[in-house]
């Protein structure tokens, strides 16, 4: 074994030891997927979906690449498992369409690559604890 000193990033996601916790962030990968999909020059969003996205079931036409709607929708599982638990439920409701994805999945898809942009510098602390934590 070998000692390589203090993790700095590892699989995309970047490491920052502080005092008491440990920070962990993927905006470089971000950067990266945003890049890949073509979504760096669209206007960040705040939300990573719209209300009521259940209740409006309007028809829409099957998406013609369903490789490309699978291959965003793996990039933010990956970032939601990692460091983005807040995108969970949407990141969920989407691999659900995996199958036959229509046109207006790929634009809910590409509605939260535009809030990673938004959100490019959020980031997880992992705190010490003295002991157990009383919920």
């Amino acid at each position: 074994m070998k000692d390589l000193g203090e993790l700095k990033s590892f699989l995309g996601i970047q490491f920052k030891t502080k005092d008491d916790c440990i920070v962990i962030s993927q905006k470089q990968y971000f950067e990266k997927v945003l890049e890949k999909f073509d979504m760096k020059d669209y206007k960040p969003r705040v939300s990573p979906c719209e209300v009521g996205l259940d209740k409006d079931e309007d028809v829409s036409p099957i998406f013609n690449d369903p490789r490309c709607y699978r291959e965003i929708v793996g990039s933010l599982i990956y970032a939601m498992v990692a460091t983005r638990p807040d995108l969970s439920y949407i990141v969920i409701k989407q691999s659900q369409k995996m199958s036959k994805p229509t046109v207006r999945d790929l634009n809910v898809a590409k509605g939260v690559l535009r809030n990673l942009k938004e959100t490019l510098d959020y980031a997880l602390e992992l705190r010490k604890s003295n002991g157990p934590v009383n919920l």
